[in-house]
């Protein structure tokens, strides 16, 4: 090694063949410049596997979290597509019950959100849309809520229809009209508060509507008497009986075989005079039978 005066130099001696001898000659900064490159380069070789490892485990847990992703992508555009055509069902069932309720299709008050992913070629969701599934979510909401307000209208109104007297009690034939008529044993005008039925006698007479027997009594004019009534302020009665067969305060049912036809009270032969009372009027039963 050989020193200046002003700096202090390195030499370095390198023999090759042949006794062959190369000599550098070295300052200091540039040694420690050359030094410091070595280690740092000693160094990234040493860490460059562990940075290595670290790079694969991330790139690793990206895929994983990436094939995750998709395959959640994938569970929500099926849940969409059936959502909305179980959307498309209840629909359809909405409707059904709607032309059942009131004879024709309405507007409720559920809103009809319009799906704009369900068309001809069925439903295809392309992308994962949490607005979307929250709209179908409230929209089969709103769905079920409107059937189930359709459902209680429909129970309604098929126990009104069952306490309707819109059946006929007796099969026969019209002898007698409601309305003004000429008494036949009086021979004057007078109002007939009901219709008479002519039929053999003790042909059965049948309950035209669910309800609870009033009322059982010998009249003058009736003869032996039954008054029915069916809830809404609607009531039946049925005269000239030759047997009632069910007591007061019985609970009858449609169809329900409630008496036979008679000849008693004033008569001209066997029959069933019937009337029906709307809020204590009389009215014409062929408006309210309707087989």
């Amino acid at each position: 090694m050989e020193t200046m005066s002003s700096e202090m130099k390195y030499t370095i001696w390198i023999f090759g063949k042949d006794f062959e001898v190369k000599k550098f000659t070295l300052g200091r900064g540039f040694l420690l410049v050359f030094l410091g490159v070595f280690i740092a380069g000693c160094v990234s070789l040493i860490s460059f596997p562990f940075l290595l490892c670290d790079y694969w485990r991330k790139h690793k847990h990206l895929e994983t979290t990436k094939q995750e992703m998709a395959q959640q992508v994938q569970f929500y555009q099926e849940r969409i597509g059936l959502l909305a055509n179980e959307l498309a069902a209840l629909r359809q069932l909405e409707e059904r019950l709607q032309r059942l309720v009131r004879g024709k299709t309405l507007k409720t008050d559920v809103e009809r959100v319009s799906l704009k992913r369900a068309n001809e070629g069925g439903v295809g969701v392309d992308l994962l849309d949490e607005e979307a599934l929250e709209e179908l979510i409230k929209e089969a909401q709103r769905r079920v809520e409107n059937l189930e307000q359709l459902q209680r209208l429909l129970e309604k109104k098929l126990k009104e229809e069952r306490l309707m007297p819109s059946m006929w009690p007796l099969r026969g034939m019209v002898t007698s009209g409601f309305g003004v008529r000429t008494n036949p044993f009086t021979e004057r005008k007078e109002f007939h508060t009901g219709i008479d039925i002519s039929a053999p006698y003790g042909a059965p007479i049948l309950a035209p509507a669910d309800g609870r027997v009033k009322k059982i009594w010998d009249d003058k004019f009736l003869g032996l008497a039954m008054r029915i009534e069916h809830g809404y302020g609607i009531e039946t009665v049925y005269g000239h009986l030759a047997k009632v067969l069910v007591k007061e305060g019985e609970r009858v049912y449609r169809g329900q075989k409630i008496g036979l036809v008679g000849n008693s009270g004033r008569s001209t032969g066997p029959h069933l005079h019937y009337e029906i009372w709307v809020r204590k009027q009389p009215v014409d039963p062929l408006r309210y039978v309707m087989h």
